[in-house]
């Protein structure tokens, strides 16, 4: 029994040590578990941090990008309006110079006219027919001279008007071209090449003015189009030598959408390049690509000039150079001021 009972007791010694070791154990699984579990969660923690940063960097970066384009935008504006406020100044003494003139010279005519009234009235008989002939005389020369004065006067104000829609059309053609690069591109042409034409690059049809319905219409289908004015159709479908030379007659525009009746603009097709980058019917185009154009080179260079990046015309428009550079399906306006300054659009 003895035995027995000290058997019993080492038994429940080494059952309770094995317990023991058992709970040590098992809590030592535990902690690993969840070390493991903090460490997987950390991980994540790190690499979604990491993330969130990256983006808000870009973020940072797309907003400086903005705010130094909305700032050169601003610039632009700011030098614009300070044109117009000058071309208003210069209007506004203009007319008043005028209206003084005419007072000055109206109140000359009153004092001739006084003045040999009261010479009439002193010495009636010996001057009388010699006064009225001087007097005749000098009222002429005034009344020519002052008519002088308002036609230059007349014309300097049409020259500002001119001046005035000219800045006025930049300001409005600007607002569009803004409200155009704002808006989200819409028709793409895929880069491709064949045997007998250039590639063409990739163009946002919107902004080149392309007509998304029949700018590239092959001849057969634009043939429908076609009016009856004997005038020269500047062709831009394509680049092969069977079509570049050839001069068309009584047809409808191509891509850049004007008629050319030697160096003058006859007609502008509504939404076509010509009209988006600015043209207008009357424009004479005097430089292509820096070279001078005349009447019977310009029909030609213009075709020459069709697919190359960059096509710079240099119109005269009433008596204004204006510079036109279409290019990547874009377009920008350059005016050239009178002082040499130019303000771009």
């Amino acid at each position: 029994k003895e035995a027995l009972s000290i058997t019993q007791a080492e038994n429940r010694k080494l059952q309770k040590q094995l317990d023991e070791e058992y709970l040590k154990q098992t809590n030592f699984n535990r902690n690993d578990s969840e070390t493991a579990e903090v460490f997987d969660n950390f991980r994540d923690f790190q690499g979604s941090s990491y993330g969130r940063l990256q983006e808000l960097e870009d973020t940072v970066q797309n907003l400086q990008a903005e705010l130094i384009r909305e700032k050169k935008e601003r610039l632009s504006l700011e030098v614009n309006l300070e044109e117009m406020d000058i071309v208003l100044k210069e209007r506004s003494s203009s007319e008043l110079a005028m209206q003084q003139e005419v007072k000055r010279l109206t109140d000359q005519i009153a004092q001739l006219k006084s003045g040999g009234k009261n010479s009439q009235q002193e010495h009636p008989e010996p001057s009388k027919s010699s006064w009225d002939e001087e007097r005749s005389t000098l009222l002429r020369s005034f009344e020519e001279e002052k008519r002088s004065i308002f036609r230059h006067f007349l014309l300097q104000r049409e020259k500002l008007e001119a001046k005035v829609q000219e800045i006025e059309s930049a300001f409005e053609r600007a607002i569009e071209l803004e409200s155009r690069r704002r808006t989200p591109d819409r028709f793409s042409l895929t880069s491709h090449e064949s045997k007998d034409s250039d590639s063409v690059q990739s163009l946002d049809f919107e902004k080149a003015g392309f007509d998304e319905e029949s700018a590239f219409k092959l001849p057969s289908a634009r043939s429908a189009d076609r009016g009856e004015e004997q005038v020269e159709e500047i062709s831009f479908a394509d680049r092969d030598e069977s079509s570049r030379g050839e001069r068309k007659l009584g047809s409808s525009s191509a891509s850049l959408g004007l008629y050319l009746d030697g160096m003058k603009i006859i007609k502008i097709l509504p939404g076509s390049i010509a009209a988006r980058a600015g043209l207008t019917e009357g424009d004479e185009i005097k430089v292509i690509n820096g070279a001078l154009t005349n009447t019977t080179t310009c029909g030609p260079m213009l075709r020459e000039g069709v697919g190359e990046r960059e096509l710079d015309l240099t119109v005269n428009r009433r008596g204004l150079d204006l510079k036109v550079s279409v290019f990547e399906g874009q377009a920008r306006k350059v005016f050239n001021m009178n002082d040499g300054r130019e303000i771009v659009l």
